[in-house]
């Protein structure tokens, strides 16, 4: 599911980046390095998740991620959320954190 993040405004995008990773690296199936940019981050049923963007400034597609690592890992390891209830569960928590940022996502 890829979904449209409109900025409002890029500063309150800046802002809504708080102790989180501001991007990160994903090695594709090609073995290319794409950087996403994390806009926001949330806990549901004890796993973290994050909104991630391609773009660092302005409109641009965006995609939820979760931490697939274990605690005993030294890094953080993300995948794309492709199961389509744990999908719209997560969006909806995203759409209203984002709004209160006033930042419209849309799918």
């Amino acid at each position: 599911m890829t979904d449209k993040i409109n900025h409002a405004d890029s500063k309150r995008a800046e802002d809504a980046i708080r102790s989180f990773p501001d991007h990160i690296v994903f090695v594709d199936e090609n073995g290319d390095n794409v950087t996403f940019y994390v806009i926001e981050q949330t806990r549901m049923s004890g796993m973290d998740y994050l909104l991630v963007t391609d773009q660092k400034d302005g409109d641009g597609e965006c995609w939820i991620m979760k931490d697939v690592s274990t605690p005993e890992s030294p890094e953080s390891a993300y995948e794309f959320v492709e199961d389509d209830v744990e999908l719209d569960a997560v969006f909806r928590i995203f759409e209203e954190l984002m709004s209160d940022s006033g930042i419209d996502i849309t799918n």
